[in-house]
């Protein structure tokens, strides 16, 4: 035992005693746990991203490699002047890993303290806390930890009977640690595995509803839903195979042919539009033409009137000149 995890220990009576009981080291016992049944809040895939220092983006191992750097940084061992901060964040690291990781969905169950330090010692490669040398302790010294596990000693007599005691119970919190691992390691495949069958179900059950629904557009010969429905099959990676070869030929060949169809009639309103601006513009210079000849003959017409005019005023003028002379 740590003399920090001793010195806690001390602060709750019976501890020791529950965490036999449970089959966990006391070391390895909570100091404030989360019950059973009332999971924290699910934690975004965004803040638990931050939280890691990683993109929602990355893959499993440097979301990995992020998890073991930052719960290393704040395991509560490891800070002891602000162990209550740091338990915080490392709680709260645990909660982000599970939340982004790709191997099972964890996110929303309960994990108190001590699941999360033996995740952690796990996820580090299951290495674990080195021992002291118990016949290097006083005598007093090997009083005090045998009495932190709740061991009766009262039949040691030799200091190498308080040894051999102590290094017994020790390799029995090793067993007990290594029951704990493999637990905590066959948790997790088991968690693995179930998440990999609901994936598979639910790709099985996506798969099924796009061959549904392209079933469905071949038989109404509806050509925007067998393109919806081979989109949704693309999407669910759906192999048609030879069973189905030839039901989705005959989709392909509805969405081929609404192309052909469409490509065909934007040629048609683009010919079409070009032979009504074609004979619009043909309107334009006709109605030009005549406005320009209209335009003429207005002109010549003044012009008559102007020499009719000048040739009238020339005669008078002759006329009056006769009549004085």
């Amino acid at each position: 035992l740590s003399t920090t995890c001793a010195r806690e220990h001390s602060r709750f009576a019976g501890i020791g005693a529950i965490a036999r009981q449970a089959g966990v080291p006391p070391c390895l016992v909570a100091l404030r746990t989360v019950p059973r049944g009332a999971a924290p809040p699910h934690m975004k895939a965004k803040k638990a991203a931050q939280v890691l220092g990683v993109n929602e983006g990355d893959d499993e191992a440097t979301i990995t490699a992020a998890f073991r750097t930052r719960a290393a940084q704040w395991h509560p061992d490891r800070n002891e002047g602000n162990r209550d901060e740091a338990t915080r964040r490392f709680e709260e690291i645990n909660r982000a890993f599970r939340a982004l990781n790709q191997n099972g969905n964890t996110a929303g169950e309960a994990m108190d303290l001590s699941e999360m330090l033996l995740f952690f010692q796990f996820m580090m490669g299951g290495a674990s806390q080195p021992t002291e040398d118990a016949a290097a302790l006083s005598v007093s010294e090997l009083k005090k930890r045998l009495e932190e596990r709740g061991v009766d000693y009262a039949g040691c007599v030799e200091k190498s009977d308080l040894v051999e005691l102590l290094e017994r119970e020790t390799a029995e919190d090793q067993r007990r640690v290594a029951k704990a691992r493999r637990a905590a390691r066959k948790k997790a495949q088991q968690r693995r595995k179930k998440a990999r069958e609901k994936a598979e179900r639910n790709s099985s059950e996506e798969q099924d509803a796009a061959l549904v629904r392209v079933a469905d557009a071949v038989s109404s010969g509806d050509a925007a839903l067998a393109r919806s429905a081979l989109d949704e099959a693309e999407r669910a990676h759906l192999a048609p195979g030879d069973k189905y070869a030839r039901l989705f030929e005959h989709a392909r060949e509805l969405v081929r042919r609404a192309d052909e169809d469409e490509a065909r009639a934007r040629e048609a309103a683009a010919s079409e539009k070009a032979s009504r601006e074609k004979l619009e513009a043909k309107k334009e210079r006709r109605e030009a033409r005549r406005r320009a000849e209209e335009r003429a003959e207005a002109e010549a017409r003044r012009k008559k009137e102007l020499r009719e005019a000048a040739r009238k005023e020339k005669k008078q003028k002759r006329r009056e000149a006769r009549a004085a002379a």
